[in-house]
């Protein structure tokens, strides 16, 4: 093997490994908020019938997290981990492109970042 092929075969291997890790890290990633998610949904929920709490009527996120920890700021909690999901896997794959290099990938993953948290902060 001359060394230009063993260089790419180098980059190769490294860009392999990379991509392994990069999965790892985002099964990981998704299991533990899923789960954080579905756990607090059920935690909040088990507190509101316990504390026989009675569902807010307001849809104020903030004046609903305030109360926390109460059953429905828990569920609320939980709700929005679960939302930001997808979010913090378009994260993580910006930063991949980025390491691989592929900046067309960065700029596309980080303008679906951004619509994401558009929707967040656009009333109608």
């Amino acid at each position: 093997m001359n060394n230009a092929s063993q260089q790419q075969e180098i980059e190769r291997l490294i860009k392999l490994h990379l991509d392994a890790r990069t999965g790892t890290h985002q099964r990981v990633m998704i299991r533990a908020l899923v789960l954080t998610s579905v756990a607090l949904v059920v935690a909040g929920f088990v507190i509101s019938k316990w504390n026989h709490e009675i569902a807010p009527h307001d849809n104020d996120l903030l004046q609903i997290l305030s109360q926390l920890p109460n059953g429905a700021a828990l569920m609320m909690l939980g709700l929005l981990l679960g939302a930001i999901t997808p979010f913090a896997r378009t994260l993580l794959l910006a930063t991949w492109f980025a390491r691989r290099g592929e900046r067309a990938m960065v700029i596309i993953s980080l303008l679906l970042a951004v619509i994401m948290l558009s929707g967040l902060f656009i009333r109608q």
